[in-house]
């Protein structure tokens, strides 16, 4: 990304992690957020009614646009700041407890080792 940068393309393009070594890169003005206000314009839903999960800085602006976010537990540490609650990585079904923790649905039984 600082090659990106320095080579004068942040002034005109949206750049932002999605992984340790992968750049999302969107036209300025453009990124998960703005999806998401889309999608719930069609859906008839404010930004308040929808929760984000993420783990990485591309995943930041979407946190700020919903209601409820939940970082997931190997996220970013920019990311687990921002959100609403944390919850277990990926591997160890952290999306299924996430949901869990906004009261969303049951609490999964956790897989044996």
């Amino acid at each position: 990304m600082a090659q990106l940068t320095a080579a004068g393309f942040a002034g005109w393009l949206n750049l932002t992690y999605s992984a340790e070594r992968l750049v999302d890169v969107n036209p300025l003005g453009v990124d998960k957020a703005t999806g998401i206000r889309r999608g719930l314009a069609v859906l008839g839903r404010t930004p308040q009614e929808a929760v984000a999960f993420g783990d990485m800085p591309n995943d930041l602006p979407m946190f700020a646009c919903c209601g409820r976010s939940v970082a997931m537990g190997n996220g970013h540490p920019s990311v687990r700041a921002a959100a609403t609650f944390t919850t277990r990585t990926a591997a160890d079904d952290g999306f299924a407890h996430g949901l869990a923790l906004l009261g969303l649905i049951p609490e999964p039984r956790r897989r044996p080792a």
